[in-house]
């Protein structure tokens, strides 16, 4: 038989943002944005689109971890 098991409280919480950022736009698109099952938009009209392959972004992913085996050999 299975015991009673009571439900998640329901919450309402919010956060504020209390600082705007503003940053200038980006000159390189390194990420392409999902505008549906359409091929209909050129982005290279307005951005300079240099967008890695998996195998690229794998690879940057592993240069802090060999950093710091490098730096820890060191020292």
């Amino acid at each position: 038989m299975l015991t009673r098991v009571d439900g998640v409280p329901r919450y309402k919480d919010f956060n504020t943002i209390r600082k705007n950022h503003h940053v200038k736009d980006e000159e390189v698109l390194r990420y392409v944005p999902y505008f549906g099952e359409t091929d209909d938009v050129d982005l290279s009209e307005t951005y300079k689109v240099e967008v890695r392959s998996v195998g690229e972004e794998e690879d940057l992913e592993c240069i802090p971890l060999l950093l710091d085996r490098w730096n820890a050999d060191r020292g």
